[in-house]
C-alpha cells in the first residue's frame, strides 16, 4: 500500500482522508498532527482504533488545537502478535463542555505479523461528536479488517452500523462510500467559561459559519497489501464571525487497518546456469520492491527489474563457481527470502578425429571394427588374377 504501501495501497487511503484538503493522517512518522504508526516493510501491520486531530480558530475567541489516537498498534516479522483495549475521550474541552467533545466508548484493535501472513483489526463502539452544541455525528460501531497472505490476494473490510450526521441516519455502502453535509451553526453558542471572573453564560452568535461534515470509506487492496477504514471523517468551518473570517478544520479516523503482504520466493526460472553467468532468470514471489537487491551465493545480480503487480522480478545472474547457492533477495529494509540455485560448469565439446586419406572407411553404421576393404580388394584381384594366368600356361603346354 510508507515503502510500498505510501506508493501504491495507502495512496488510495490518503486521498480519501484527504477530503477537501484536510491534514495528513496517513503517510510520514507519527507526530502530532499524524498520531499513529506507519507500515514500512513487507509483513508489517497497523491498526487504529480511532484518532482524532483539530485546529478551531476564531479570531481570539476560541484557539483549540487538540490530537489523540488510541488503539494505535503496529506489529513487524518475524512473529509479533499484540492487542490492546481502553475506553477513549478523543477531544474534549473541560471549561467549555458544549464547544467540542468527541467520544468514543470501547476502542479495540489487534495486529499480527508472521513469514504467511500480516493482519490487521481495529474495532470502535458508541462514538459521539458534538460541536458548538451540535449532535455531528454518532456512530454505534465501527470495525476495519485487513489480511495480506503470501498465499492468496489481500483484504480489506469495513463495518459502520448505527451512523448519523446532525442527528439524521446515513448509510454507506459497497455502491456510495462518501456522504457529505452542511448546516449553519446556531445563532447563540457559549463559547467562554471563566470561573475566576463569573463568565460562564459567554455566548456568541456564530450564525454566520457553516459546518460541513465529509465522510469516507475506504477499502484498498492490491498484491502488496490493503488499508480499510471504516470512517474518515472531514470537518471544516467556513463563513464569517461578524467581519471575521472563519476557516478552520478538524479530521477524524475511526477504525483503521492496514498491512502489507509478507516478502516471500516461490520460484526461480531457470534454476540452474551457467558459471559464467550473463543468464536472465525470473524470480516470482510476494512484496517485491524497487530497490530490492538480488545475490546470488552473495554476488549482486544485475540489471534487476521488478514487475508492476511486486509478484515477480527479473536479474542477471553473476559469476560464480560451480555448485548450489542461495538465491535472496534483500528489501531496503533489511528483510530476506532464498531460493536454491545450480550453478553449472560449461560442458566442453569434443571434436571428432578425421581419419587420414589412407584408403580405410569406418563401418559406422554397423559397428564393425575398420576393415582396409580397398586393399584387401586389390590383393585378391591381383591373386585372382596370376591364377588366372597361370591356368592359362598349364593349358598351353598339354596342347
Amino acid at each position: 500500500m510508507l515503502s510500498r504501501l505510501s506508493s501504491r495501497v495507502v495512496a488510495g487511503a490518503t486521498a480519501a482522508v484527504l477530503v477537501g484538503g484536510s491534514t495528513l493522517l496517513i503517510a510520514g512518522p507519527a507526530s502530532a498532527a499524524e498520531p499513529f504508526p506507519v507500515p514500512v516493510n513487507p509483513g508489517d501491520s497497523l491498526t487504529v482504533g480511532a484518532a482524532a486531530y483539530s485546529t478551531l480558530t476564531i479570531a481570539d475567541i476560541v484557539d483549540l488545537t487538540q490530537s489523540s489516537a488510541y488503539g494505535a498498534l503496529a506489529a513487524s516479522v518475524p512473529g509479533e502478535d499484540s492487542q490492546t483495549t481502553s475506553d477513549a475521550v478523543l477531544l474534549s474541552t473541560p471549561l467549555i463542555p458544549d464547544l467540542a467533545r468527541l467520544e468514543a466508548g470501547t476502542v479495540s484493535a489487534n495486529v499480527k505479523s508472521s513469514l504467511e501472513e500480516s493482519v490487521a483489526f481495529s474495532v470502535v463502539d458508541d462514538t459521539d461528536l458534538t460541536l458548538f452544541g451540535l449532535d455531528v455525528l454518532g456512530l454505534g460501531v465501527a470495525s476495519a479488517t485487513a489480511t495480506c497472505p503470501v498465499v492468496g490476494e489481500p483484504s480489506a473490510a469495513v463495518v459502520a452500523q448505527g451512523l448519523t450526521v446532525f442527528g439524521i441516519p446515513v448509510t454507506l455502502d459497497e455502491s456510495n462510500r462518501q456522504y457529505q453535509a452542511s448546516v449553519q451553526l446556531p445563532a447563540s453558542v457559549q463559547v467562554r467559561q471563566d470561573t475566576d471572573n463569573d463568565l460562564s453564560n459567554d455566548v456568541e452568535d456564530l450564525s454566520g459559519v457553516a459546518l460541513t461534515v465529509a465522510i469516507t470509506q475506504v477499502e484498498v487492496a492490491d498484491p502488496s497489501g490493503a488499508v480499510s477504514i471504516a470512517l474518515a471523517v472531514h470537518l471544516a468551518l467556513s463563513g464569517s464571525f461578524g467581519s471575521i473570517p472563519v476557516a478552520s478544520e478538524a479530521d477524524l479516523v475511526l477504525a483503521l487497518a492496514a498491512c502489507l503482504t509478507p516478502l516471500s520466493l516461490s520460484n526461480i526460472s531457470p534454476a540452474s546456469g551457467t558459471t559464467a553467468g550473463g543468464e536472465k532468470v525470473t524470480l516470482r514471489g510476494t512484496a517485491f520492491s524497487t530497490g530490492d537487491v538480488v545475490t546470488f551465493g552473495g554476488e549482486p545480480a544485475t540489471d534487476v527489474v521488478v514487475a508492476e503487480d511486486g509478484r515477480s522480478l527479473t536479474a542477471t545472474t553473476p559469476a560464480h563457481a560451480a555448485g548450489a547457492v542461495d538465491v535472496t533477495v534483500t528489501t531496503a529494509g533489511g528483510l530476506s527470502a532464498s531460493l536454491p540455485y545450480t550453478y553449472v560448469a560449461p560442458v566442453v565439446p569434443v571434436n571428432p578425429v578425421t581419419p587420414a586419406s589412407t584408403g580405410t572407411t569406418t563401418l559406422a553404421a554397423t559397428g564393425a571394427d575398420p576393415v582396409p576393404t580397398l586393399g584387401l580388394g586389390a590383393g585378391v584381384l591381383a591373386l585372382g588374377l596370376g591364377a588366372l594366368l597361370a591356368t592359362a600356361a598349364v593349358r598351353r603346354r598339354r596342347a
